[in-house]
């Protein structure tokens, strides 16, 4: 049995929001990349199919180059077999959802202390959550990006001693804890 405190409270909300924040960017990701896939995968056969039908003389060099563009295509496809795009797809999406509730509940224990009951269940509630993002974990600098939009969300500073900034926006610093990630996964 676990005992409430607002700073475990604030604790957890900050990192369930920076898993959230780290599963939605994951998901966003992976959506793009199966329509993409999806997209081209569609595309290409119609493409020819309509040119072959159109009647139009096609050279060896056309079919050449379509034949490479279709086996790059098959490539990219085998690759997201492999790497399991669309499981992570789900994943992400159903950890975004469950992550983002939580820090929602940790949120209102700030307001109101819950009862013990009602703390425990959150509690467990969040470490099976834990325990399934462990599935796909975080790399660290998905960690430090997770970090920076919960401190961003909730206009908090930084715990790194070496920091202790309270983010004015989510571009990436110099802050290993804040701020070591991607910038391209800031819009």
């Amino acid at each position: 049995m676990a005992t409430y405190t607002q700073n475990d409270a604030g604790k957890h909300r900050i990192y369930s929001y920076g898993t959230f924040a780290i599963f939605n960017r994951r998901a966003r990701a992976y959506m793009r990349r199966l329509q993409v896939l999806d997209f081209v995968g569609l595309a290409l056969p119609l493409l020819v199919g309509g040119l072959v039908l159109s009647g139009i003389d096609i050279t060896d060099k056309w079919l050449i180059a379509v034949g490479c563009v279709l086996a790059v295509q098959g490539v990219v496809f085998l690759w997201a077999l492999i790497a399991r795009w669309a499981d992570k797809l789900e994943h992400s999406t159903a950890s975004r959802t469950a992550n983002r509730e939580i820090a929602e509940l940790y949120e209102n224990c700030l307001v109101t202390a819950p009862s013990a009951s009602d703390w425990d269940l959150l509690v467990a509630r969040r470490k099976q959550q834990d325990s399934i993002d462990e599935r796909y974990p975080p790399s660290e600098k998905e960690r430090s990006y997770g970090m920076r939009q919960a401190l961003y969300q909730f206009r908090l500073p930084c715990g790194n001693h070496d920091c202790g900034k309270v983010p004015t926006s989510l571009k990436p610093g110099d802050c290993p804890t804040c701020g070591k990630f991607n910038r391209l996964w800031v819009k």
